[in-house]
C-alpha cells in the first residue's frame, strides 16, 4: 500500500490562545481561483489560490453562527449550513443572506449538520437533533421533510445523516454516525430504506462519511474503511492491518 505524507500548508490558529483550543476545519470547496474553508470559530474563510491571502467571512457575531458544518456550491452560490440555520453567500457581493426559500418558521432556526445536492439539482438538508432531512426542490420551489418520526411516507431510518452520497444510477445513501447501517433513496421514491449492499446483508456499523467511486461505495467510520460493491455485495475492510494510522 502506498504512504501518504501530510503537510500542514495553512495553519488557522486559535480560537482561544490562552486554552489552546485551535480553529478546527469542517470542509472546503475549490473554485478556479479560490479555496473556501469551512470553519468551527472563523465562519467562512477565502484562500486565494495565486497569493495564499486569507480572507475571513463571519455569518454572524455568536459561536453559533461562526461555528460552520457544510459548505456546498449551488446556482452560483455558496450554501452554508451551521448552528443558527441555513445561509446563502452571495460570491459577487461576499455578504450572507438569509435562505428565504425556506419559510416555515418551525425550520428557519434549526442547527444544519450537512449539506448535499444530488443529479437533479435537490438541495438535502440535514437538521441536527430528530429534525430529520429536508429535500429542497430547486426546480418547484418545494420542501419535502423526512423524519424518523413518520413511519409511512417520508420515513426516515436515522434522526439525520452524517455520511451522503450518490452513485452513477442516482441512488442516494446515506448513514449517521449514532446509528448502524445504510439507508436508500430512489428518484420517485416517498421515504428511505434500509440497504442490503453487505456481503452478509446490511452494513452493520456507524458512517461517519461517504463516497461514492464507479461501482463502488466508501464507508468511513470508527471500526475503519469500507468498500461495498452495491451491485454483488463484494465486501471490502480496511483497518490498521492494512496501513491506516487509525480506525
Amino acid at each position: 500500500y502506498p504512504t501518504i505524507r501530510c503537510t500542514v500548508t495553512q495553519d488557522f490558529g486559535f480560537k482561544d490562545a490562552e486554552k489552546k483550543i485551535p480553529i478546527a476545519v469542517t470542509t472546503s470547496l475549490h473554485d478556479s481561483t479560490s479555496f473556501w474553508i469551512a470553519t468551527w470559530g472563523r465562519g467562512l474563510c477565502r484562500i486565494n489560490r495565486s497569493t495564499g491571502e486569507r480572507k475571513y467571512f463571519l455569518p454572524g457575531k455568536t459561536d453559533q453562527d461562526n461555528y460552520i458544518n457544510d459548505v456546498v456550491f449551488f446556482n452560483g452560490e455558496i450554501l452554508v449550513g451551521n448552528f443558527s440555520g441555513l445561509l446563502r453567500f452571495d460570491l459577487v457581493t461576499q455578504k450572507f443572506k438569509p435562505f428565504k426559500q425556506l419559510t416555515d418558521p418551525s425550520l428557519v432556526r434549526l442547527p444544519v449538520a450537512g449539506i448535499a445536492k444530488d443529479d437533479h439539482s435537490n438541495v438535502w438538508i440535514s437538521l441536527i437533533g430528530d429534525n430529520g432531512v429536508l429535500k429542497y426542490d430547486s426546480a418547484h420551489g418545494s420542501f419535502q421533510r423526512f423524519t424518523l418520526k413518520d413511519t409511512g411516507s417520508f420515513h426516515l431510518p436515522f434522526r439525520h445523516f452524517t455520511g451522503w452520497a450518490q452513485s452513477s444510477d442516482g441512488v442516494i445513501y446515506i448513514g449517521y454516525n449514532r446509528s448502524k447501517g445504510i439507508a436508500c433513496y430512489r428518484q420517485g421514491q416517498d421515504r428511505f430504506e434500509p440497504c442490503l449492499v453487505g456481503a452478509v446483508g446490511n452494513y452493520d456499523d456507524q458512517v461517519n462519511c461517504l463516497l461514492t467511486d464507479g461501482p463502488f461505495l466508501w464507508i468511513g467510520s470508527n471500526s475503519g474503511l469500507c468498500r461495498i460493491e452495491p451491485s454483488s455485495g463484494k465486501t471490502e475492510f480496511y483497518t490498521r492491518k492494512e496501513g491506516l494510522n487509525c480506525n
